[in-house]
C-alpha cells in the first residue's frame, strides 16, 4: 500500500470520527442552549411526583432537568407571614411558624442577601412582625450542638437546615456526612444524592465512618498546605467544597467507640477541622455526661426540652440565672428562656433556646413533614450510583470525596463581615418609643458589612435617637449589639457624623425600604 494510499485511509478515518464527535458535540450543546434559556427565565425545573400539603401560593414547576442553583431561589416569591399568635412559655418564639420550607428560604434570601452557606433557624414575634432567625457557616458560626429530649424536633429541625442548604447550593459547593447509628430511617433518600459524602446508618458503621471523617480532614489540610492557604477560606480552587457532618445521636458513637475515644476524636476533630471548610452539627438528646472538653468548640447551642435545670448548662454552656438574665431585653422583654421551662413536647415540639456567646433568644421551626421532605429531596440531583453510599464501608476502598471541575460556584473563599446570628435580636424586641424602626434596624444590622452601616438611613436615624439618650458612644453600641467593639464604634461615629451634615435628621425607612 503505497504512501499517499495510507494517509487517503487515515484522512477519511479521522474525518469519520470527527463527523460523530461533533454530531455528539452539537446534540450537547443544542441542549444546554436549552436548559439556559429556561435557567434565565427563571422556569423552576424539577418534576414533582409527590402530593404535596397546600401551601399559601402554588409554584407552578416543569418536568425538565433539575437546576440546581442559588439563583433558582428567585423563584420563590412568598408573602412574608403575618400572624403573630407567641406560643404560652416559649417567649416570642411563634405559635404557627410557616409550615412551608420554602417560605424560609424566600425569607432568608430577602433579609440575608450577603450570608454565605446560610440556614433558617426558626421563628419569633419581633417588635413589628414575625422575624426569621438564620445562622451561616461562613462568617457567623461554626459548629453546632443540638440537644433535647424525645419528640422535641431535634432531627426536623437539622434537616430543614440540609435541605435549604443542598437546594441552595450545588454538590460542588456543599457535601453532607451523616453519621446516624440508628438504622437512618428518618434519613432515608439522602444516601441516594450527590449531595451526599458519607452515610452511616449502623452501629457497625460508626467507627468506619470517624475514620473516613479524620481521612478526609488531612487530606484537605495538605491541599492547603500545597496551596499555601492558612485555612480554607482562602482556597481558591473551587474543588473543595464546604463539608457539613451531622452526628445526628452523640450517644450511640459512644457506645461504639467508649466515651474516652468519643472524646478524644471530638476534641481533635472539632479543634482542626474548621480551618479545612468541616463543620459538624452534633444532636443528642442531654450533653450532660458527655465529655466537656470539645463543648468549647460549640459555637452555636440548640437547646429544646430538658426536665431538670441541671441540664440547662451542659446544653447551653450558661446557668439558668444568666439564660433568664440574658434572655431579658432592656426594655423588660423575655426573648428567651432556660431549656428546662420551655413547652413539654410534643406541644412544645420544634421550640429551641439559642445561645450564641451571651445572647439567648427561643424560636420556633417549622415541621417540614414526610411529605415535603420527599419533594425536597426530589429536587436535588441523584447520584450515578444510588446504592453506593450504603456499601462503603463493606468495600475494600471506601468511597471517597467526589472530584469537581472548575465551575462558576460560590467560592468558599467570598468572606463577609456577618453579624453574629443573634446579636440583634434585642433590637428586633426594642420599643418603637426609642424612636426608631427596631424591626427595621435589625433587618439592617443583619445585612450589611459593619463597614457599610454609617452610610444606611435606617442606622443613622437609630443612632441619632439612641446617642440622644446615652449621651455616649458605647450606650449606643450596647443598645444596637449588646457588646462593645472599636469597629462599631467607628460605625456609629461614622453615621452620626453623617447625620450632622444633613442638618442631623435622618427618615426612618421602614424594613422593606431599607433592604431593597
Amino acid at each position: 500500500m503505497g504512501v499517499g494510499t495510507t494517509l487517503l485511509l487515515v484522512t477519511i478515518a479521522f474525518a469519520v470520527i470527527g463527523w460523530y464527535k461533533g454530531r455528539a458535540w452539537w446534540t450537547l450543546y443544542r441542549t444546554f442552549r436549552a436548559w439556559e434559556q429556561q435557567y434565565r427565565q427563571g422556569v423552576p425545573v424539577a418534576a414533582i411526583t409527590v402530593p404535596m400539603p397546600p401551601f399559601p401560593k402554588q409554584v407552578s414547576i416543569q418536568p425538565t432537568a433539575i437546576n440546581n442553583s442559588v439563583n433558582h431561589l428567585k423563584s420563590f416569591d412568598f408573602p412574608a407571614p403575618t400572624d403573630m399568635t407567641i406560643l404560652d412559655g416559649a417567649a416570642r418564639a411563634l405559635k404557627n411558624p410557616p409550615s412551608d420550607l420554602r417560605i424560609s428560604i424566600a425569607e432568608l434570601d430577602r433579609r440575608s442577601t450577603q450570608a454565605r452557606y446560610g440556614f433558617p433557624l426558626g421563628w419569633f414575634a419581633g417588635a413589628a412582625n414575625p422575624a426569621l432567625v438564620s445562622a451561616a457557616f461562613v462568617g457567623d458560626v461554626n459548629h453546632i450542638l443540638v440537644t433535647g429530649l424525645t419528640d422535641s424536633g431535634k432531627d426536623n429541625m437539622v434537616i430543614s437546615w440540609l435541605l435549604a442548604l443542598a437546594y441552595r447550593y450545588r454538590p460542588e459547593q456543599v457535601q453532607i456526612a451523616f453519621v446516624d447509628g440508628k438504622n437512618g430511617l428518618s434519613l432515608n433518600g439522602w444516601h441516594t444524592k450527590q449531595h451526599t459524602f458519607l452515610f452511616a446508618k449502623s452501629g457497625d458503621q460508626l467507627a468506619g465512618a470517624m475514620e473516613a471523617l479524620v481521612a478526609e480532614r488531612k487530606r484537605r489540610e495538605q491541599i492547603l498546605w500545597d496551596a499555601q492557604c492558612e485555612k480554607w477560606e482562602e482556597y481558591p480552587g473551587s474543588d473543595m467544597p464546604l463539608l457539613i457532618v451531622y452526628v445526628s445521636e452523640l450517644m450511640l458513637l459512644q457506645s461504639a467507640v467508649g466515651k474516652t475515644s468519643l472524646g478524644d476524636w471530638l476534641n481533635e476533630e472539632l479543634s482542626g477541622c474548621r480551618s479545612a471548610g468541616i463543620r459538624y452539627i452534633i444532636g443528642t438528646q442531654n450533653a450532660t455526661k458527655l465529655d466537656t472538653r470539645w463543648r468549647s468548640q460549640i459555637g452555636l447551642h440548640v437547646a429544646g426540652y430538658q426536665q431538670s435545670q441541671d441540664g440547662d448548662e451542659p446544653n447551653t454552656g450558661l446557668s439558668p440565672k444568666a439564660l433568664r438574665a440574658l434572655g431579658t431585653t432592656p426594655a423588660n422583654i423575655v426573648v428567651g428562656v432556660p431549656p428546662s421551662e420551655l413547652p413539654v413536647p410534643p406541644s412544645g415540639a420544634g421550640v429551641f433556646t439559642l445561645v450564641q456567646g451571651r445572647r439567648v433568644l427561643t424560636v420556633r421551626a417549622p415541621y417540614v413533614d414526610r411529605a415535603q421532605r420527599l419533594w425536597w429531596l426530589q429536587q436535588l440531583p441523584d447520584r450515578a450510583d444510588t446504592q453506593e453510599l450504603l456499601h462503603q464501608f463493606k468495600q475494600t476502598t471506601m468511597v471517597g470525596m467526589p472530584r469537581f471541575q472548575p465551575s462558576e460556584a460560590v467560592l468558599p473563599n467570598d468572606l463577609v463581615e456577618a453579624q453574629p446570628v443573634i446579636a440583634f435580636a434585642a433590637v428586633q424586641e426594642s420599643s418603637h418609643d426609642q424612636g426608631y424602626d427596631a424591626s427595621a434596624l435589625a433587618d439592617v444590622l443583619a445585612s450589611l458589612r459593619q463597614r457599610d452601616l454609617a452610610m444606611n438611613e435606617v442606622f443613622i436615624a437609630a443612632c441619632v435617637a439612641a446617642y440622644k439618650r446615652h449621651k455616649s458612644y458605647s450606650g449606643v453600641i450596647r443598645e444596637f449589639w449588646g457588646s462593645y467593639s472599636g469597629g462599631k464604634e467607628q460605625a456609629v461615629k461614622d453615621a452620626l457624623a453623617n447625620a450632622d451634615r444633613k442638618g442631623g435628621e435622618a427618615p426612618i425607612l421602614s424594613p422593606m425600604a431599607s433592604a431593597a
